[in-house]
């Protein structure tokens, strides 16, 4: 899915409609908050968040298949990412 340059505020609701998802763009947007919800996407592969402003990040590290995390541009609050 590429939903990259749509000035979403929030990650929509994928995960039951689409459980199988691999590549998930959301760069270039204004999102603050990365729903914990994301990582029941377990074969999630590729993950791109540049140009956000990321207030929250869960713990990733429940994405077995993730590959490519992308992040930069994004401003990251510091206490932004989670720890396990």
């Amino acid at each position: 899915q590429h939903l990259r340059d749509h000035g979403l505020l929030h990650v929509p609701a994928l995960y039951p409609h689409f459980p199988d998802l691999t590549t998930l763009n959301l760069s270039n947007n204004s999102i603050a908050f990365l729903p914990t919800q994301i990582s029941s996407l377990k074969g999630m592969r590729f993950l791109h968040l540049d140009n956000n402003f990321l207030s929250f990040i869960p713990d990733l590290s429940r994405l077995p298949e993730l590959q490519e995390f992308r992040l930069p541009g994004s401003y990251t609050h510091p206490r932004a990412h989670a720890t396990p």
